[in-house]
């Protein structure tokens, strides 16, 4: 999702409740790009139909928001993504992402447009389900889905993913990751040019079924020199859907020829 500068942006929800009585106040909760302090804005009724006006951002900005449904007693009732506004941050979900004033530069889809992805890293030390890229294969804990079985781009068929088991009704412990941690590396990325760069990228990412859930941990990190590297994410949670995230590179580093 994208947006226009100095625009004030409308988020819009349909809120249906068994209950309706019960429902208190319904809020849109945003943060300015490397901000983490969340602020709450009041959403406007007209029948199901939620709205709030996320005041106008400058060029180059990313807003990230959540909805939250308040009931009668004031106490948290439901939350859009949920576990978005869990604290502290390894155990908060996703939230919805807005660029506002960005041109899209370059897109890798690992179907149509791809560059060169290195999958492993000579200290990674999992036994199995190390990352590959290829046309995922769903894993399935009774009627849930665990592990993919569609990647996210349209008309695409490639991913990368971290491992497939040898077929749908495979146990999902057969190729998950065990043992350690596995790598996966994006292109260098020449970003000396640029005055705000962003990047986002779909994830999905399991981690509350097995042997041992909630155990594993989802890291994205970026560098700018080849050798320290600054998170971008570190989570637990699971969501078991394509979800994207967005960030700026010089909230973390320097923007350089080699990131």
């Amino acid at each position: 999702v994208s947006a226009n500068a100095n625009l004030t942006t409308s988020i819009n929800a349909n809120v249906t409740l068994t209950y309706a009585w019960a429902l208190g106040n319904v809020e849109c909760h945003y943060r300015i790009n490397s901000d983490t302090n969340w602020l709450p804005l009041a959403m406007t009724q007209s029948g199901n139909n939620y709205v709030a006006q996320i005041p106008g951002q400058v060029d180059g900005s990313i807003i990230a928001y959540y909805i939250l449904l308040e009931d009668i007693y004031g106490m948290e009732a439901g939350i859009t993504p949920f576990l978005a506004n869990k604290s502290p941050i390894r155990f908060a979900n996703l939230p919805y992402f807005i660029l506002v004033g960005y041109d899209l530069k370059e897109e890798e889809d690992f179907d149509f447009s791809m560059s060169f992805w290195q999958t492993g890293d000579q200290n990674d030390n999992a036994t199995t389900g190390l990352w590959a890229i290829g046309s995922p294969m769903g894993s399935f804990e009774g009627n849930t889905i665990v592990q993919t079985d569609a990647q996210h781009t349209q008309a695409g068929s490639d991913c990368a993913f971290t491992g497939n088991a040898s077929s749908p009704s495979a146990s999902i412990g057969e190729n998950d990751i065990d043992g350690g941690h596995t790598t996966l590396y994006s292109p260098e990325y020449d970003l000396s040019s640029y005055v705000n760069p962003a990047f986002s990228y779909w994830r999905w990412f399991t981690n509350n079924a097995g042997a041992e859930p909630n155990a594993d941990w989802w890291q994205v990190s970026i560098t700018d020199d080849g050798v320290n590297w600054i998170n971008i994410e570190n989570s637990l949670t699971s969501d078991n859907s394509w979800r994207r995230y967005a960030f700026r590179a010089k909230d973390y580093v320097s923007l350089s020829s080699t990131q």
